[in-house]
């Protein structure tokens, strides 16, 4: 992996979390800067440009932190999604007491905002409708994620009450909290117990998986059917859990032995990693039928420190590489571990890169709107583009090369 592009925050504006999201069917990216946020995207010669937001007004004479955003695109009646997304972010500012026998006293109160979002004409960023609710929270958020049910997407946010809380659109098209007893979206989430670090969820083939990770460790696996919650996978690890990422493999072989010779089929299958702030990532192959025994720590994930975030880079047919598991870690160090065999259970350290700043946050696309996949990186003061910048410029070559023969085939008077 190679660094090709670099967007310093504003100074002493710490960068927090980033996530990607569609607008008119290209990919950008939502950042948290501390005091704000901002759209990362790229322009049509492929330089990485942002765009501040500017929605999260000084409050008091104080600025209002931007502790976590999330970006999705809705989902329409018809199945297709609108073209620019939703924006949710979680704010906290400090509130001086008025009272005189509290003068020196302060607190913090937090919120969660949530905006549409449109584009100005001609323009490749978003701007957010001005709008937004302002929902005051009661807890403090331990980030922000969305799941689809029913044909709705629903925003959750874990807070310190050790409580999932579900935001829902109500008739009027505006979010409301579920009470906990009403919550009837993610039924699993109900009786944790458990302040929630992080939080995942698929859907595939009917069947949907959610995962969990706790401050006390806990690692969870619910699977749904039909309606139902049909199995809860548990352990603990040694440490709180930073962060959890659910990737399902297109497919994997087995062979059943039979009279006729075994038979060959093939089946989708879901692999589970997970980040542990003591300083290692593990990666659980196949969970749904081998539970944690597929597990395995990730060799050298335990050298920088505390892991911070992980995630699944999909496979890159263009340019021949394989899946990865990517880890992000406090050392200020990214690792890249391809995933290969017939299961997607055999993983190897295929790369290692070192950033200038303990790394927060990551995710993977086509975000410049080459052929291609590429990652942005968010560490604690600047947004990282990273590309295989290698096996572009060999695959390049080689369209050049394919080229150069046909042209030299219809001088010759042969066919292309």
């Amino acid at each position: 992996m190679d660094e090709l592009h670099y967007l310093h925050s504003r100074a002493h504006m710490n960068i927090y979390c980033l996530s990607p999201a569609m607008f008119n069917g290209s990919q950008i990216a939502v950042v948290a800067c501390q005091n704000d946020a901002f759209v990362a995207y790229f322009d049509e010669s492929g330089n990485m440009l942002k765009e501040e937001l500017a929605v999260f007004p000084v409050d008091h004479g104080h600025p209002a932190e931007v502790n976590s955003v999330h970006a999705f695109n809705q989902l329409l009646s018809n199945g297709a999604r609108e073209a620019s997304p939703t924006v949710v972010a979680s704010v906290s500012h400090p509130l001086k007491s008025s009272s005189s026998s509290e003068k020196k006293k302060s607190a913090v109160t937090f919120e969660l905002r949530i905006y549409g979002s449109k584009s100005p004409p001609g323009t490749p960023w978003i701007n957010l409708i001005d709008d937004g609710q302002v929902l005051p929270l009661d807890f403090i958020p331990f980030g922000i994620y969305h799941v689809e049910v029913r044909g709705q997407c629903h925003i959750l946010v874990p807070g310190s009450d050790q409580v999932v809380h579900v935001y829902s659109l109500d008739d009027t098209s505006r979010y409301r909290r579920y009470l906990e007893v009403e919550n009837d979206v993610v039924p699993e989430l109900l009786d944790l117990h458990c302040s929630l670090l992080s939080l995942d969820t698929v859907t595939f083939d009917n069947i949907r998986v959610t995962t969990v990770g706790g401050q006390d460790g806990r690692l969870s696996v619910f699977v749904f059917e039909n309606g139902m919650l049909t199995r809860t996978i548990d352990r603990f690890l040694d440490g709180p859990v930073s962060q959890v990422k659910l990737w399902v493999a297109p497919s994997a072989t087995t062979a059943t032995p039979s009279d006729e010779g075994p038979k060959i089929a093939r089946k989708r299958v879901l692999h589970l990693a997970a980040g542990v702030t003591v300083g290692y990532a593990l990666l659980y192959c196949d969970i749904l039928n081998q539970g944690f025994l597929g597990g395995q720590a990730l060799a050298q994930s335990d050298s920088y420190d505390s892991v911070l975030t992980v995630g699944f880079r999909p496979a890159d047919p263009v340019l021949s590489s394989p899946p990865q598991v990517v880890v992000g870690t406090y050392g200020r160090r990214l690792l890249g571990y391809s995933i290969r065999g017939a299961k997607y259970n055999e993983v190897e350290l295929s790369w290692s890169q070192s950033v200038a700043h303990p790394v927060f946050s990551i995710a993977f696309g086509k975000f410049a709107g080459q052929a291609w996949h590429d990652m942005l990186v968010a560490s604690l003061s600047g947004l990282h583009h990273l590309q295989e910048t290698a096996k572009i410029n060999e695959r390049r070559q080689i369209l050049e090369e394919i080229d150069a023969l046909r042209r030299l085939k219809k001088r010759e008077g042969g066919t292309s």
